[in-house]
């Protein structure tokens, strides 16, 4: 019955994994359903479970219940963070922010105004509302009043705060919360590609599984086998309970109970486990977004299909077996996480895993109160080692896989292993051979070296506009945003995923800080050849551009905004104008004194109604208008009047906030 499981828990996959894209899902639904149906026909059993799971499923997705009257409602508290809970209602989820009087597990009565998610979001950077739609949560919530009914007489969070003050040094605390509680930082993020196939088996739970099992061994040189996983499973209930709310945490005791319940009776515990993990999806269908539900569901399955590859008498073959056909597995997410590949660094990762389990062993130390001071220190010291590593000359940059290339993976990778397993070799040899020549054509820079492009990045309030000709890339300014690193967060992964590993030309038009605080976090973690900026001698030539600054009018007594580089240049056949913040005088003083024509006009100041003068976009006429500015930014650009010229005008205009990174690409074989 391992058939039918796996099939019900890929098409529940298949159908909740992307409801818009339809054509897809259809496809993909209707192949399976047929393979389904054909191999075990006879079973009409299995054929109306199959179909009743897929109506509950179609109308999880489909079916919103929403609350309109929020008076008088009760809410139990699910999550907590630094500074929001996530409410649960009897029908739906809300994001509260910032109640620091309400914790983990507090039932409350409330009366409160819903309210719409609006959280900013730049280029690469995490996008909170989408994660908390994934979550089934759709709406915020401002309450009014509450009152607590029942308040768990544990602080859940004061424990976790309590437990990692006893860490001495930041990064092992940041790792302790990372491992212990599976919580972020930006110090662990910017580990992750070090630590990359130990963060995967922490989401996936196969850490406290190690544990539950180290422990229950350990038990078993004393007591019964039975008896032994029992007290384990006791003994590890504090730090269970304090992250109960965790999915891989309650995935991974269940299965673990599981395993003491049935563990001398004949059952097909992998189908089981499917069969729960199918439960868990009709409870809670928003799992199917869920990173740890993901990975564990193609972790186990997988597992299963290429359990005679990773059978070895011999412990370490079977160790680095694993290892090595984990981050095989796993690729498409550490491309699609860290916008590159690195064979090095994938190599080091098989070491590092039992390496980490240890570390994860003496953090769980610490939460019992026992913290070994010189253990913490040892793991400092390797992880400022880890830090001062460079591997990343080493390094691929890549685009993550589209959901069309997530299934050819997949299914090359399931062809491999189920014909290795039959001992088909002459076919599973020509698969490898395809997917390895797939995937290194993959990472050729094909389309870059075809193509040349200029982008408008979304750097909220804030401009940076990427300009590149083949292999050749200009940075006109960085963007920057005080108390963000707009650089590793956004510009960096940006760069990487467009296959860029360095800027030969950073323009600064100005000196404003939304225009080039990013810079110096930009030349410490990028390859930054040269900058320019207002004091520069032009036009400035590079191998496929000429430059020409349109601003000759300032002097040292002007306003920053009107010292503003004023960017002139042709890509192709389009004729482009970068305007900076440069107001409305400076525009005068261009169209009285310069004949241009222009293609692609970036607004000055963000759609400011210092800039864009209704005469100076008349004179232009450009094809189209490019604002960059912040969504819901507290300046309101772009103004109203910017808008209106605009309009009266019929000049087709695009922003940033409103539609993300806008890019024009071109292909030079073709125009």
């Amino acid at each position: 019955m391992s058939f039918l499981t796996v099939l019900l828990s890929l098409i529940l996959g298949l159908l909740l994994l992307d409801i818009k894209n339809v054509l897809i899902t259809v496809i993909l639904l209707i192949c399976i359903i047929f393979l389904f149906i054909w191999k075990i026909k006879k079973n009409k059993v299995v054929i109306i479970l199959s179909i009743i799971c897929l109506i509950i499923g179609i109308l999880f997705s489909v079916i919103k219940i929403k609350e309109n009257n929020l008076t008088s409602n009760y809410g139990l508290v699910v999550r907590t963070s630094e500074n929001y809970v996530i409410l649960r209602t009897f029908k739906e989820k809300f994001y509260v922010y910032n109640k620091d009087d309400l914790k983990l597990f507090d039932l409350i009565c409330f009366s409160g105004d819903r309210a719409e998610l609006t959280f900013t979001t730049y280029e690469s950077s995490f996008d909170f509302k989408g994660y908390l739609n994934k979550n089934g949560i759709e709406s915020s919530l401002k309450i009014n009043n509450f009152t607590k009914i029942f308040s768990l007489p544990i602080n859940i969070d004061g424990f976790k705060s309590e437990i990692l003050s006893k860490f001495h040094h930041e990064e092992t605390k940041d790792l302790a919360r990372a491992i212990l509680f599976n919580e972020n930082s930006d110090y662990i993020s910017d580990l992750k590609s070090e630590f990359m196939l130990a963060n995967v088996l922490s989401v996936t739970g196969v850490l406290l599984n190690f544990l539950l099992y180290s422990v229950s061994k350990f038990l078993a040189k004393f007591i019964s086998d039975k008896l032994s996983r029992i007290l384990s499973l006791l003994l590890l209930t504090p730090y269970i309970f304090i992250n109960i709310s965790k999915f891989v945490v309650i995935k991974t005791v269940i299965f673990f109970i599981i395993g003491i319940i049935f563990l001398e009776k004949e059952v097909d515990r992998f189908n089981l486990k499917n069969l729960i993990l199918i439960i868990f999806l009709l409870l809670n269908h928003y799992l199917i977004y869920s990173l740890s539900f993901i990975l564990s569901l193609i972790f186990m399955v997988f597992k299963e299909l290429g359990h005679l590859y990773l059978f070895d008498k011999n412990r370490l073959k079977k160790r680095l077996k694993m290892n090595s056909f984990t981050i095989l597995l796993f690729l498409p997410f550490s491309i699609e996480f860290y916008n590159s590949f690195n064979i090095l660094r994938l190599v080091l990762n098989t070491l590092f895993v039992d390496v980490f389990k240890g570390i994860f062993v003496i953090n769980i130390v610490s939460f019992y109160g026992l913290h070994l001071s010189f253990l913490e220190d040892l793991i400092y010291h390797l992880l400022i080692f880890l830090n001062k590593i460079e591997l990343d000359f080493l390094s691929i940059n890549l685009p993550a896989f589209k959901q069309l290339g997530y299934i050819v993976f997949y299914v090359l990778f399931s062809l491999y292993f189920y014909f290795r397993e039959i001992n088909f070799k002459r076919l599973y040899l020509n698969i490898g051979l395809v997917s390895t020549l797939s995937f290194a054509l993959y990472c050729l820079p094909i389309e870059q070296l075809m193509t040349c492009e200029i982008t408008f990045i979304n750097v909220g309030q804030g401009d940076s506009t990427l300009i590149r000709y083949k292999n050749e890339t200009i940075l006109v300014d960085t963007g920057g945003i005080v108390n963000y690193d707009l650089a590793k967060n956004s510009l960096i992964p940006f760069l990487r995923k467009n296959r860029i590993y360095d800027i030969d030309y950073c323009f600064i038009t100005h000196y404003d800080y939304d225009h080039f605080g990013a810079l110096n976090s930009l030349k410490s973690n990028f390859k930054v050849k040269e900058i320019i900026d207002y004091n520069a001698q032009f036009p400035i030539k590079t191998k496929y551009f000429d430059f020409n600054n349109l601003n000759h009018y300032w002097n040292e007594l002007s306003d920053e905004n009107d010292k503003s580089l004023v960017l002139y240049f042709k890509l192709l056949s389009q004729k482009i104008l970068l305007m900076g913040d440069a107001s409305k005088s400076v525009e005068a003083e261009i169209i009285k004194n310069t004949k241009i024509d222009v293609d692609i006009l970036k607004l000055g100041h963000h759609g400011s109604s210092t800039s864009s003068s209704y005469e100076f976009l008349k004179t232009l006429d450009p094809n189209v208008a490019i604002i960059s500015c912040g969504y819901k930014n507290k300046f309101k650009h772009p103004h109203e009047e910017v808008i209106n010229n605009l309009n009266r005008l019929n000049i087709r205009y695009r922003r940033t906030d409103l539609e993300g990174t806008i890019s024009y690409k071109f292909n030079l074989f073709i125009l």
